[in-house]
């Protein structure tokens, strides 16, 4: 991912964060050879602080590409084994707090576009916490009702 990218990530963030929503741009390498963390701590430490970089094994990496349908090839060396190219899909996947996947932005939508979609997304989740704590509470309350009919009709 190139610095554009990085760069509409962490104003994204910074922008929804105006409006109280905590986002948390993920960057997962793909380059299992050559990133390490102390490489990755480098490299991001060019963008945000806020931007958190994932490595994993080279299983961990092929779960998570089939579960984004992330495209990646290692493209050939030439003179030096360690100077080669990792073609990838570029997109930034929107994912809730309950780790599901609600959106993403392709590498062309730009910044203006992605504020008003966060607040979509933030606004939906939001909606939907609240109706399932509601729904909660009140089968809690049926249930709980139910339980102290059933104690109290034992009782006569």
């Amino acid at each position: 991912i190139f610095l554009g990218h990085y760069e509409k990530a962490v104003v994204s963030t910074q922008s929804t964060g105006e409006h109280g929503i905590e986002v948390v741009p993920l960057m997962i390498t793909i380059d299992l050879e050559r990133d390490t963390p102390e490489v990755l701590d480098n490299y991001l430490a060019d963008y945000h602080p806020s931007i958190q970089a994932l490595l994993g094994t080279e299983e961990q990496l092929d779960s998570a590409c089939n579960h984004f349908r992330c495209y990646r090839s290692k493209g050939k060396s030439y003179d030096d084994p360690n100077d080669y190219i990792l073609d990838h899909t570029v997109t930034q996947y929107i994912l809730n707090p309950d780790g599901k996947t609600v959106g993403y932005f392709m590498s062309t939508r730009g910044l203006e576009e992605r504020v008003p979609i966060f607040l979509g997304h933030y606004e939906r989740y939001k909606a939907l916490v609240e109706q399932v704590e509601q729904d909660t509470k009140e089968k809690l309350s049926n249930l709980l009702d139910r339980a102290l009919t059933i104690v109290t009709f034992g009782i006569f």
